[in-house]
């Protein structure tokens, strides 16, 4: 089994090196009360030339450090569409928690479904955005990841998450978790790093106890209704 999950690293890490992405990644931009947070872009002179590619049952994630306390309301991810002919899918992005030694688990603070119409087409690569409601709550300075996998799986390659080897400006990790075990994430090669780009919805206080009810307290990322309305409480 041991010999076989080598095996399954290595075919990952060789698919991630294994086609040349062009230098023309999209500047992010963020959404209307968004503020820009954790990314992993290329700097000046820095070319991506690598893809990690996704499978429907192979959850791949790559770890972050939060800058701002808020709701992680969308991110951004440079995706390569290199099936060997057009197919239909839709990419589903989360944001994940990670244990204490900073791997993702299983654990889902938030998730969205992106449709095929915002998957670029067959052999093209792009900015794929997804937006979270009502977000995911994030401390800055805590570490989280953001996952990505399809719904149905690709035919021949598929999608690709778009990377660059020795990307020393991005301190994350790029792991993937294996079937049949949710959760149990595998580093798929420390030296890799795919490209998104996170944005956050600053919280505001809550007003009411009201405002904290029926899981309005997710608003304002706190983790249940009783810490939101302690915070009303102790504001009053």
């Amino acid at each position: 089994m041991r010999r076989i999950m080598r095996r399954t690293i290595l075919l990952f890490t060789l698919m991630a090196a294994a086609l040349l992405v062009g230098s023309g990644v999209a500047l992010a931009q963020p959404a209307p009360g968004e503020v820009p947070d954790a990314s992993c872009q290329p700097t000046s002179g820095e070319i991506p030339n690598g893809l990690a590619f996704l499978r429907n049952s192979w959850v791949m994630a790559y770890t972050f450090t939060a800058e701002q306390t808020g709701l992680l309301t969308s991110a951004q991810v440079q995706i390569q569409n290199a099936a060997d002919e057009p197919t239909s899918t839709s990419l589903v992005m989360e944001i994940r928690a990670v244990d204490s030694l900073g791997i993702p688990t299983g654990e889902v603070l938030a998730s969205t479904t992106i449709p095929e119409t915002g998957i670029p087409p067959h052999g093209q690569s792009g900015v794929v955005t997804g937006h979270f409601s009502p977000g995911a709550p994030v401390e800055a300075g805590q570490q989280y990841a953001i996952a990505l996998h399809t719904t149905t799986e690709p035919v021949g390659d598929g999608l690709g998450w778009v990377g660059t080897f020795f990307l020393a400006s991005c301190p994350g990790t790029l792991y993937f978790n294996p079937p049949p075990t949710p959760g149990e994430f595998i580093v798929v090669a420390e030296n890799f790093d795919v490209l998104f780009s996170t944005f956050v919805t600053l919280r505001t206080a809550p007003q009411t106890k009201a405002d904290c009810k029926r899981g309005g307290y997710k608003e304002f990322g706190f983790k249940n209704e009783g810490q939101c309305i302690k915070a009303v409480n102790q504001a009053g």
